[in-house]
């Protein structure tokens, strides 16, 4: 009541986390805003999500504004707009907050303007407006508003592929050394077998056959690297 009587239009909150009443998420349904530190639907439920993210290594994280629809589930309304950045990987949690927060100051505004304009309008629990919706995968859906935030959007993607392309480098790479490992360990016991052997009894055949069997399997495995490292350098250039 007292933000009606002194001609509030809009709630804006930041970060909020307590229970708001049904009663006021109803007067104020579809001009009740907050900001949440993740991109919504991730760690959506958690006290920390800033210090999950780190601890479970993502790459890329954010922050979303969003309405508030219902009182048990503040963090679960429709979507306004996201805005994406990169976790390196040296950056702790009090480094990652200071970056969020100045990226939530800049997208808060525009997402407020957005509302406020008409842009963006809540209708049960949608919301509607002229925006684009890009579906990553079944669990996530990133709700752009304008050009920039479409152009944001498809740099994420592009990172996304990126980043499953160097989890599979990686993993190629872990297996090519543990393999290659485990060959010099194989040919090292081999040839100190062969050097108790006569001279003109050395490198059998049995001994060339799995030397050159080795050797192919790692050539596969050095071939595959190289190949998800040219569709990597690929999709990096591509990144706008």
């Amino acid at each position: 009541d007292e933000l009606q009587l002194h001609g509030c239009e809009l709630v804006v909150l930041d970060r909020y986390a307590c229970r708001l009443s049904p009663s006021f998420i109803q007067a104020w349904r579809g001009r009740l805003l907050n900001v949440y530190p993740s991109l919504l639907p991730s760690f959506r439920h958690s006290t920390s999500p800033i210090r999950d993210a780190l601890q479970a290594g993502i790459r890329i994280t954010g922050v979303t504004v969003h309405f508030i629809a219902e009182p048990d589930t503040d963090n679960d309304g429709p979507i306004i707009a996201q805005e994406s950045i990169h976790v390196t990987p040296i950056e702790n949690e009090m480094q990652l907050e200071s970056r969020l927060r100045t990226l939530e100051q800049q997208l808060y505004p525009k997402a407020i303007d957005m509302v406020a304009s008409g842009k963006i309008i809540y209708q049960g629990k949608k919301r509607v407006g002229k925006v684009i919706r890009l579906n990553l995968n079944q669990s996530e859906t990133f709700i752009i508003g304008d050009a920039q935030l479409r152009r944001e959007a498809a740099s994420l993607v592009e990172q996304a592929k990126a980043d499953i392309m160097i989890l599979a480098r990686d993993a190629a790479e872990r297996q090519t050394r543990q393999y290659q490992k485990q060959y010099n360990m194989k040919m090292n016991q081999m040839w100190q077998h062969e050097k108790t052997l006569p001279s003109d009894q050395r490198l059998t055949p049995t001994m060339i056959h799995m030397m050159e069997k080795r050797l192919t399997n790692i050539g596969a495995r050095l071939e595959y690297i190289y190949k998800c490292k040219a569709q990597l350098f690929q999709l990096k250039t591509n990144i706008p």
